[in-house]
């Protein structure tokens, strides 16, 4: 039996995004480097600049599976696109985690925009924010390990009941009218996890499919479209195009019909979505100032990129938001992408035991102080990770390590068993704490 194929990841952060230890980048791929290194195994691809962030700080030191790419000036992003269209499986890329910084041009530079579109087109993840990047990882990292979980699992993501997983702001539903019945289909599949966020915002029509009728505008198109389908009959034929587009108002309609009965199960309530205005008329910028607000941290948008898009710029405002709040914001680009999302939450709710968050994340819920987690080495290679901090006030934080009081705005340097004893202490007091 043939060996399955490792995954591959391209890694790659804007300047602003990778530039000292507390970045985006590095919080990320702190975060999961126990995955990458004990339990996925991956082959990682860095851009240049990615690349000298990780051995600066120490990050992935010594993985052996850690290739560099050229720096962007130099074609690095060239190359990454046309590996996401290389046939050959072994140039193959599976995933791209590109943290992009909205206030830098060259993530508007053609190289750039062609890595996402590649991404979009070819069904592959790109994830273009730090949540992003952190939660698909962990969902991923917990799903696959859900039956026979690797030791390292258990030591670096939370126990259920301690941060406990969950949706706390809302989710965005959008998608362009070739993709309209890949989001009525992936509503009704997952109806149960999407009625878990405390809200669903869509744009026009797609608001008004979720919440189980067909929009005036589908419905004149199809009876035009049946007129037209009446008239090739009396002639006695009916081209394929014609027969292929009635088809698939029949399938939106059977899927809206499909989801609706889905949501009267769950007994969802009605409207299930607040549907905001057409995405040419301003819908997708009332969404982005929904995600600027915080109500809303997910966004999954089936995009359309083969066809000319008439307000092309609500769509990049949309995703400059997005990335605005790179460290709260979600989005998801494509319907093969979005299911995975899916899927693997489906089974991260279901964990008997652990939940998708971090040693880090939960330092941070808790203390209000930023935690390095010291993988292996000594006291010396500690120091290194948290060499260079500067608080976002120009100076430098305050930095401790083991038996150290916590300080919130700080920085704690520990190993996992040591943060995890820092946690369990302060749960322990929180429960015998009088009201």
């Amino acid at each position: 039996m043939t060996a399955a194929r490792p995954l591959t990841i391209a890694l790659l952060a804007s300047r602003s995004l990778r530039t000292g230890p507390l970045s985006p980048l590095l919080r990320v791929v702190r975060a999961i480097e126990p995955w990458l290194r004990h339990v996925a195994q991956p082959n990682i691809l860095a851009a240049g600049g990615t690349w000298r962030a990780l051995r600066q700080y120490g990050v992935l030191d010594g993985y052996d599976r850690l290739e560099a790419l050229p720096p962007g000036r130099e074609g690095g992003l060239v190359a990454l696109a046309a590996r996401l269209v290389d046939p050959a499986p072994e140039r193959a890329v599976d995933w791209v985690i590109y943290l992009m910084d909205p206030a830098d041009p060259t993530t508007l530079y053609p190289e750039s925009q062609a890595v996402k579109r590649e991404c979009v087109v070819n069904a592959k993840p790109f994830l273009a924010t730090e949540a992003a990047a952190l939660e698909w990882c962990l969902i991923n990292w917990l799903a696959a390990d859900r039956d026979a979980p690797h030791p390292i699992t258990r030591r670096f993501l939370r126990p259920r009941g301690q941060g406990g997983a969950g949706f706390a702001a809302g989710l965005a539903l959008i998608a362009h009218d070739a993709h309209k019945n890949d989001m009525v289909h992936f509503a009704a599949d997952f109806a149960g996890l999407l009625s878990r966020f405390p809200g669903r915002l869509a744009t026009g029509t797609t608001g008004a499919l979720l919440n189980g009728a067909v929009p005036s505008r589908l419905q004149e198109a199809a009876d035009a479209l049946q007129r037209e389908a009446d008239a090739y009959g009396r002639l006695g034929f009916l081209p394929d195009s014609v027969a292929r587009r009635l088809d698939e108002h029949q399938r939106l309609r059977t899927l809206t019909e499909g989801l609706r009965a889905s949501l009267e199960a769950l007994g969802a309530p009605q409207p299930w979505v607040r549907a905001m205005r057409s995405g040419p008329q301003g819908g997708d910028v009332q969404i982005a100032q929904a995600v600027l607000e915080g109500v809303c941290h997910h966004v999954v948008f089936f995009e359309d990129p083969l066809v000319s898009r008439e307000h092309e710029a609500d769509i990049l405002l949309l995703e400059r938001a997005a990335r605005i709040r790179t460290a709260d914001t979600v989005c998801l680009h494509d319907p093969t992408t979005a299911r995975s999302w899916a899927s693997a939450w489906t089974a991260c709710l279901d964990h008997p035991a652990l939940v998708p968050v971090t040693l880090e994340m939960e330092f941070q819920r808790r203390f209000g102080c930023d935690l390095i987690v010291a993988h292996d080495g000594p006291r010396e290679t500690l120091r290194r990770y948290a060499s260079g901090l500067i608080a976002p006030d120009g100076t430098a934080p305050v930095i401790v390590f083991a038996h150290e009081a916590i300080p919130r705005g700080g920085v704690a340097v520990l190993t996992p068993e040591e943060a995890a004893a820092a946690l369990d202490q302060a749960a322990r007091a929180d429960e015998e704490s009088p009201g």
